[in-house]
């Protein structure tokens, strides 16, 4: 039986953006529509997050929690808008040399704007998350307690883009390369993932962010490994001076 699942923006409509894609081999870029991108990459596009039912109410006391704390009301107040709206920015797919599918910019990006949201099913950890590389922690407030000294309830939950997402779960990784970060922000009543540019981002420039060691680490057993290791990452201190922590 399939389980139901609560969207985050029941009222409000949500636009799906014009999905771009370079194929190999071209020049030009082609739209796609929602379904040929579930048909070429077996994913359903989902342009705002859906979160399962047996977690909304825990999620939901925890965003309120972390409004208490005034934690990035600042992104709030300048991205509300494109959250309703389900904002992408100027961005498409395109295959890689050594990383498969990767996300590209089809125009610049100034330093500090928004790059979208990460949407996918929000639900339980499981035992075989290891395997699954689409996914995304959901438990902004576990360490905005642990800054602030505060006791709050910790949860296990992430944001899971395998089967469900949009053109952000073609993310790549690296830590020498990284032009991009991402902040929690609750809104109703909900934890929303966004990704902002850390650096002008140039016109067909990959966008990338440190995945981080965790990610890392869950892979290690499997062999997995990045291609890129030792090097700082630079991404968290650029946004800093933009404001954004």
């Amino acid at each position: 039986m399939r389980k139901k699942i609560i969207s985050t923006n029941q009222l409000t409509s949500v636009l799906t953006p014009d999905i771009l894609v370079k194929f190999p081999g071209t020049s030009n870029l082609s739209k796609l529509s929602p379904a040929d991108f579930e048909m070429m990459f077996g994913v359903k596009y989902q342009p705002e997050l859906l979160i399962e039912p047996a977690a909304r109410a825990y999620i939901s006391k925890e965003a309120k929690i972390y409004e208490k704390l005034n934690t990035n009301l600042n992104l709030l107040e300048k991205f509300g808008k494109q959250l309703d709206e389900g904002y992408i920015g100027p961005v498409y797919l395109s295959r890689t040399k050594n990383m498969g599918w990767g996300l590209f910019a089809s125009e610049i990006i100034n330093s500090g704007e928004l790059i979208g949201e990460y949407t996918g099913l929000v639900r339980e950890q499981r035992k075989e998350d290891n395997l699954n590389r689409y996914l995304l922690d959901y438990h902004p407030l576990d360490h905005e307690c642990l800054a602030q000294k505060k006791d709050c309830p910790l949860n296990n939950y992430s944001i899971d883009a395998q089967n469900v997402g949009n053109y952000l779960r073609f993310l790549n990784h690296s830590s020498k390369n990284a032009n991009a970060g991402y902040f929690y922000v609750s809104y109703k009543e909900a934890f929303h993932v966004i990704f902002v540019a850390s650096r002008k981002i140039r016109k067909n420039e990959q966008i990338f962010f440190n995945y981080g060691f965790m990610y890392w680490a869950s892979l290690r057993s499997l062999g997995i490994v990045p291609v890129e290791r030792g090097v700082k990452n630079k991404v968290s201190r650029a946004l800093s001076s933009l404001g954004f922590y």
